[in-house]
């Protein structure tokens, strides 16, 4: 995941994008666990390992420092140790399920890959040739179809283009 100046990206957030972009995003709640591979139990063991530490200082090793200071809450407090339980669990639940407020997508010219297209049901498989107008074949994005980021998009663009070449060129 990489967070933008406006907002955040990366290949997750495009291949999310995919599945939530027809929802009005004051319809979606979307929580980020930082740190997914330890335990909310062990996160508060990890705090008071050695809690005369900053409180920054602490996660350094486990999140950059920017991300630190954006996702742990307003804390007086330079030390660990005069942590309140409920900071501590604050702290604790912001790492594990961060609410991230959804205010809308990238612009068409911001994108990797569009969504929409021809209907695939009017397109022979074989050939993509139309089905309603003889002679006219379709490849890469003017078709519906998209897949996740890591090259498929592309291999999408490119053997659709071989097929509906080849197809009109016969």
């Amino acid at each position: 995941m990489i967070f933008t100046h406006n907002g955040i990206s990366g290949p997750a957030v495009l291949d999310l994008s995919s599945y939530i972009s027809s929802y009005k995003p004051s319809d979606i709640s979307l929580f980020i666990d930082f740190l997914p591979e330890i335990s909310s139990d062990k996160i508060t063991d990890v705090l008071y390992e050695k809690s005369n530490k900053n409180l920054y200082n602490r996660f350094k090793g486990y999140l950059p420092t920017e991300l630190i200071k954006t996702i742990l809450p307003d804390i007086d407090s330079d030390k660990i140790f005069n942590l309140k339980k409920a900071q501590a669990n604050e702290l604790v639940g912001n790492l594990k399920s961060y609410n991230v407020e959804v205010t809308g997508f990238g612009n068409l010219s911001e994108g990797i890959v569009t969504k929409g297209g021809v209907d695939l049901k009017k397109v022979n498989p074989s050939t993509l040739e139309s089905r309603i107008v003889k002679g006219l074949y379709f490849a890469g994005e003017v078709l519906d179809l998209d897949a996740n980021t890591g090259g498929y998009n592309l291999q999408i663009a490119f053997s659709t283009g071989a097929l509906s070449g080849y197809s009109a060129s016969i």
